[in-house]
């Protein structure tokens, strides 16, 4: 159910309408109360927007809503089209667009007219002719792309199934014009079969027309050790040897230090007492002075250094040796080879960076011997990039080797794949370049003109028929129609008939109407309205329905008043539908909505024993009964803005509009007829309605407008000044402009009371009826 409406903006006079947060929500049956002019329609024809599940964007379109629905969903001008529930809506857009009146017809010598759907059938009809006069004259026009589009069967596809079999498969497979036909799918399909990788295009139709003749590849691992070698030379640098003895000629050359160093080892494993270069005689002090020297911490470091550099050079030599460069690319199956030949000439450039950071280690190293032996050191930044890049390419090499082996090994199933994958993409490839959906969407709009207009001529007089058939069977309908018709305005003398040619007409008695009052236009299009209400129920939907009626009873005199509740309280609340108690009334819609002008209406309604019978809900207790029925009312608070607010209770209280519109007038000139007086905007209309039935009630036999009853009334009518203001206010919209009438309210009302001064006893009889003193107003 529909639990409030949040808010309406810029639409009709709901201009920037807001819900109070105190006003009730909606409850299973609501009663709208306003007067003319008030809002109500434009308020129903939010509801046919929910019936439409769509705004009318080019009459309102800055139109915004927001209607919270029993569940806690919002749903506002935006998202619409999910309203959830079933709508039906009574209102004078329902009668304008389902009452439609042809001229007189002379034979009938009455007015015909179409109902519901008729009324958009019959101007239909006549559009199809037209259309179908036309498409007689295209319809030879239209098969040119027919006529191309069979060429394709007809040879363009055996042509291209050759070239496919012959120039790319090598005739190595079977391939025909059905095999290319049971290839062709939608055209999303088609577009995701293209292959538009050149590189995955190229293997697979190697894959497709390779031979299983190789050997699968043994996959070694190869790492690098450049992270490691990294931070060994970093640890290396950043060691400060002391020194415990100086040889200054051995600390400034390198190759002197190795010299000296192995000949000091070479003369003591050897046990040489003479210099085996000099032939000198060895000094055990100097031996014994270099012995000290090379086993201090700077010689460790020294040795340490030829230890880095050769793991270094080990690293370099086996990088540019790697046995992967030594496969051949006639190893790998055909669809690897390019791929395999890109990496091996990408190699030298991975190799060559990776050995330049190596070398470049080495040359930090020798710098760290040559001239900061005992400083400590900080390795500069380093092009670690290359070590990913080099772990890549090993990486995408091992990853073809891998490639090549599945294929080897699963060579018949790969092949087949790559063949169905190859097949797709050509016979894609050569329907998009040929515009083949192109040619078959022309095609088919040219069939579905061929199938609707040839069948259309062919039998013409078949489909006449049928349309006269939905014809008469929506005329059959004039049974129903004269029911509701009857049970809406009591008589029997009113019914619909049928013409000769599928028209309604109306007739009083056995005589053909010549013309339609509003109130039987209104009874012609209400009982349609509840001809659909009464096929939902026979469907069971009415159950699920939400029904907004506006002013049921516009146009219609007061007789029909008690009709219309009696219809609205029997229709909708049902016996015999709940097959477990037969006996229980049960409310035959969603949600039920009434609005209306007609105070009695709203009386007579609100008072009708299954719209205030309550509902019952449960409790912890077990259940309690509630109201089902909420009264709201629609009130202008500005020329062009309105209000959906409580029923007040001083108009719920009463049982006359009248003596409500009296306490309006006599609580508005008790506050001096204050422009701050809640009520101020409503004053014009008040007056002008109460002094209608007071005039009404006083005079009930003179049918002139207001002003002619108060002369009647008064004799001088130099006596009251309300003569002059309205003898030019006899229409609601002169009473819905804030002209020089609200200007002069309080003489106007002081009148009013002047007016009742002639007839005391209704005058006080009113006031006693609202709680209230008599005014006495001297004439001036």
């Amino acid at each position: 159910m529909i639990k409030r409406i949040q808010y309406i903006k810029n639409f009709g006079v709901y201009k920037n309408y807001r819900h109070s947060g105190t006003l009730p929500d909606f409850n299973n049956k609501n009663m709208i109360y306003g007067w003319n002019y008030s809002g109500k329609t434009t308020l129903s024809r939010l509801f046919s927007f929910m019936e439409n599940k769509k705004t009318n964007s080019e009459e309102f379109p800055d139109i915004e809503f927001e209607i919270i629905l029993e569940d806690g969903t919002k749903i506002n001008h935006s998202n619409i089209d999910s309203f959830p529930f079933n709508v039906r809506v009574f209102n004078s857009d329902f009668i304008k667009d389902n009452l439609r009146f042809d001229s007189d017809d002379k034979k009938m010598k009455g007015i015909t007219f179409d109902i519901g759907k008729n009324a958009h059938l019959r101007p239909l009809i006549v559009a199809n002719e037209e259309y179908i006069a036309k498409a007689r004259l295209k319809i030879t026009d239209n098969s040119v792309f027919i006529n191309r589009f069979n060429e394709f069967s007809a040879s363009k596809f055996t042509n291209q199934a050759r070239i496919i079999k012959n120039d790319h498969f090598n005739s190595l497979i079977e391939f025909n014009k059905g095999h290319l036909e049971r290839l062709i799918g939608t055209k999303e399909e088609v577009l995701n079969n293209i292959i538009l990788d050149q590189a995955i295009l190229i293997k697979i139709k190697a894959d497709s027309i390779s031979k299983n003749d190789k050997d699968k590849i043994d996959i070694e691992e190869y790492a690098n050790k450049l992270n490691d070698l990294i931070q060994k030379v970093s640890d290396f640098i950043s060691k400060e040897p002391k020194a415990a003895t100086q040889e200054e000629i051995l600390d400034d050359d390198s190759d002197l230090y190795n010299w000296v160093r192995t000949g000091v080892r070479l003369h003591e494993s050897k046990h040489l007492e003479n210099c085996a270069f000099c032939k000198s005689d060895l000094i055990p002090e100097r031996v014994m002075n270099l012995n000290t020297y090379f086993s201090n911490e700077a010689a460790v470091l020294k040795d340490e250094s030829v230890e880095l550099i050769n793991k270094i050079n080990a690293e370099i030599e086996y990088f540019e040796k790697i046995d992967i460069r030594n496969k051949s690319k006639n190893d790998l199956n055909e669809s690897l080879q390019l791929i395999f030949e890109d990496l091996v000439r990408e190699y030298s450039t991975v190799c060559k960076e990776y050995c330049s950071v190596l070398n470049q280690l080495k040359s930090i190293i020798e710098d760290k011997l040559t001239n900061s032996l005992f400083v400590t050191k900080t390795l500069p930044e380093m092009n670690t990039e290359v070590e990913s890049i080099l772990s890549k390419w090993i990486t995408d090499v091992k990853k073809v080797f891998e490639e090549h082996n599945q294929i080897v090994e699963n060579f018949k199933s790969n092949q087949d794949s790559a063949r169905d994958s190859y097949k797709k993409h050509l016979v894609s490839k050569y329907l998009i370049d040929e515009n083949y959906f192109e040619f078959k969407r022309k095609k088919e709009i040219e069939e579905k003109y061929h199938q609707i207009f040839n069948a259309r001529i062919l039998a013409k007089e078949i489909e006449n028929k049928e349309y006269s058939d939905q014809l008469q069977s929506i005329t059959a309908g004039k049974g129903e129609l004269n029911m509701f018709i009857k049970m809406f305005l009591k008589r029997e003398d009113i019914k619909i008939d049928v013409t000769y040619d599928n028209h309604f007409v109306l007739k009083r008695g056995d005589i053909i109407a010549k013309n339609l009052s509003e109130g039987e236009k209104t009874a012609i299009a209400f009982s349609h309205f509840m001809v659909m209400l009464d096929s939902l129920f026979e469907s069971g939907k009415l159950l699920e329905t939400i029904v907004f009626f506006d002013d049921p009873i516009s146009s219609l005199d007061a007789n029909h008043i008690a009709q219309i509740t009696s219809l609205i309280n029997s229709f909708f609340f049902r016996k015999g539908i709940d097959p477990d108690n037969p006996a229980k009334v049960i409310d035959c819609f969603l949600q039920l909505f009434v609005s209306t002008h007609n105070f009695e209406f709203y009386s007579f309604l609100r008072d009708a024993n299954n719209i205030k019978r309550k509902k019952k809900i449960p409790t912890e207790q077990g259940t309690r009964e509630v109201s089902a029925c909420n009264s709201f009312f629609i009130k202008k608070v500005a020329i062009d803005s309105s209000i959906i607010e409580k029923m007040p209770s001083s108009l719920a209280s009463y049982k006359s509009e009248y003596i409500y519109l009296f306490s309006l007038i006599y609580n508005f000139f008790e506050s001096d007829c204050s422009i701050q007086n809640p009520n101020y905007i409503l004053m014009p209309n008040a007056v002008r309605r109460f002094l209608e039935i007071y005039t009404l009630i006083k005079l009930p036999g003179n049918k002139g407008e207001i002003d002619s009853r108060i002369v009647e009334l008064v004799g001088d009518v130099n006596e009251l000044k309300i003569l002059h203001h309205f003898s030019h206010f006899t229409s609601f919209e002169k009473a819905t402009r804030h002209d020089e009438l609200i200007l002069r309210l309080p003489e106007v009302i002081a009148d009013v009371f002047t007016l009742l001064g002639n007839d005391m006893t209704h005058y006080e009889s009113l006031c006693t009826a609202i709680n209230k003193t008599v005014f006495i107003v001297e004439n001036s």
